[in-house]
This record gives C-alpha cells, sequence and structure tokens, in this order.
C-alpha cells in the first residue's frame, strides 16, 4: 500500500492518509528486510561520517552543535545534534578548547613547599619575592617582565624585559639582584616552569643559601606583594604612556623602577621610599 518510491506523496504523507504510524512503517519495513534496511542505513551514517570527517578538517575547534548545523548547511537535512554527537563519538573526534584541569602541576616539577606563611618581616633580604607580568607593544607584541622585590622594604632589587618566555632572563636578574644586594634568606613565587624549573633551582639553593618557598595551587594572595607591584608599575607608568616600542618600554620601566625605589612614598612604609627603609638599618649600624 505504501510506496516508498512515489515522486508525489512522501511516505510520511502516506501514512497519515491510511492511519499508520510512521514509526510503525519502518519498523515493519526494518522486521520484513533487515539486511537490505541495515545496508542502507549503514551506507547513509558512512557517507555522513565522511562528510563530518571533511568538515572537521576545516573547522577544527566547532563542537556537535555547531558541526550539525554546518552540515545541513552542506545539503544533509536529517543530520541531528544527536546523530553528529554520536558519529563524532564514534570517530573519537572532539573539539579543540581549553579543558579542564589546565593547571595540573607536573609531577616531576621541582615545587617547594609556602613558607611565608605567619612569618614576621623584621629585616631587609629576609625574603624576597618574584614574579613575571606581560605588557603590550606598540607592534601588538607582548614583552614579558620579570622583578625582584624585597618584602620587608617593598624595594624592586632587580628585572630583566624579554620577548620569550624561557628561564634565562630570570636567571639574569636574579644573578643581578644577588651581586648588587646580597643573597636573600628565602625566596617566595609561584610555580610557573620557569621557577620550577632546574636550573633556577639550582641557581636559588646554591650551596644552601637560600630557602625556596611557593605559592599554593590557586592561591593568589600568597604573592599579593608582587601583584600589587605589577599593579603600581601599569596603572602609574605604562598605561598612561599608551603601548611603546621595546625599546622604549624598556626604557621607560628602568626609569619608573628608579623612581618607585628612591622617591615614591609606599603607604604600607608610613610614607617613606623602599631605599629608606632598606639601607636604615645598615646606616643604624654604620653609625
Amino acid at each position: 500500500m505504501i510506496d516508498p518510491g512515489d515522486k508525489h506523496l512522501s511516505v510520511a504523507r502516506q501514512c497519515r492518509t491510511l492511519g499508520v504510524a510512521t514509526s510503525s512503517y519502518y519498523r515493519w519495513r526494518l522486521r520484513s528486510n533487515p539486511r537490505r534496511y541495515a545496508t542502507r542505513r549503514e551506507s547513509a551514517e558512512t557517507e555522513c561520517s565522511i562528510a563530518l570527517a571533511l568538515e572537521y578538517r576545516k573547522h577544527p575547534a566547532f563542537g556537535y552543535r555547531r558541526m550539525a548545523r554546518m552540515l545541513r548547511r552542506s545539503g544533509y537535512r536529517d543530520v541531528g545534534e544527536r546523530r553528529v554527537r554520536r558519529l563524532m563519538k564514534r570517530m573519537h573526534i572532539e573539539a579543540v578548547r581549553p579543558k579542564r584541569n589546565l593547571s595540573r602541576a607536573n609531577a616531576r616539577a621541582g615545587r617547594r613547599p609556602y613558607l611565608l606563611r605567619n612569618l614576621e618581616l623584621t629585616r631587609p633580604n629576609q625574603a624576597w619575592a618574584t614574579d613575571i607580568t606581560y605588557l603590550r607593544t606598540a607592534g601588538g607584541g607582548s614583552m614579558y617582565l620579570v622583578a625582584f622585590l624585597d618584602l620587608y622594604s617593598r624595594k624592586a632589587l632587580g628585572w630583566r624585559l624579554s620577548n620569550t618566555l624561557d628561564t634565562s632572563f630570570c636567571l639574569e636578574a636574579f644573578e643581578d639582584a644577588v651581586r648588587l644586594y646580597g643573597r636573600p634568606e628565602m625566596l617566595n613565587s609561584d610555580q610557573g616552569c620557569q621557577f620550577t624549573s632546574s636550573a633556577f633551582l639550582e641557581a636559588v639553593e646554591a650551596d644552601g643559601g637560600t630557602r625556596y618557598s611557593m605559592d599554593g595551587k590557586g592561591r593568589a594572595l600568597d604573592n599579593a606583594k608582587m601583584e600589587r607591584l605589577w599593579r603600581t608599575l601599569k596603572y602609574e607608568d605604562v598605561y598612561l604612556k599608551g603601548r611603546m616600542s621595546a625599546p622604549e618600554l624598556k626604557a621607560s620601566i628602568a626609569e619608573f623602577f628608579k623612581f618607585y625605589n628612591e622617591g615614591r612614598p609606599h603607604q604600607a612604609l608610613k610614607y617613606r621610599t623602599p631605599d629608606e627603609v632598606y639601607f636604615e638599618q645598615q646606616q643604624q649600624k654604620a653609625a
């Protein structure tokens, strides 16, 4: 009674005319000739999978919802989200996107415990902190800045600007600070790959002179004084001048840190400058 090859009446309309559910018709058809029906279905699945694979090569960041709409625009009218999702799972493909646990620590990384909790700061070089931030340049790129800060006096001890995030510029800044001001009793940083590298750890802990402390995972406040330094640098200098070229940015940072240490009153230091607090004990001993 129902002719699937009729060019004028669809199967659905024929079923409605006869008072038969469309699902019942297809169930009967499957039971009467399962091999033929399965072959046609497998052929349609294969064709859809090929189209999906080709679309995925063009747009690997699309998920199953957007991919289903792309396939429908290409002419696959009966392709829905559930079908695309099932095919993507079967083909072991998924959208390229950020995933959870991106900050999962490397088991081999040289991590250290956090040692600054409840520590009373009473003298210069008792504890330093370090961190890395990025700054935009006029050409649309980024430069990376590392600095070392004395936590007692808030004095910026050493810094380096680099266009790459490797360990070498952090080591150079640390060695400059040590050469000018001596070794700290303790150094605190986050768990960035530059600071957990074997080269940096060996330089800091050489001869057992400096204990290394690291922020806990997700503990942004553990290094709050470094974050405050970055805010001061950006809002009082970099952002006011607009985007600069790399040489201009380097000169501007050098000028700012000189003013920050020697001339900028610090509220937490009772409006004294970092240099006044840092060298105060040395001047008292000399007197």
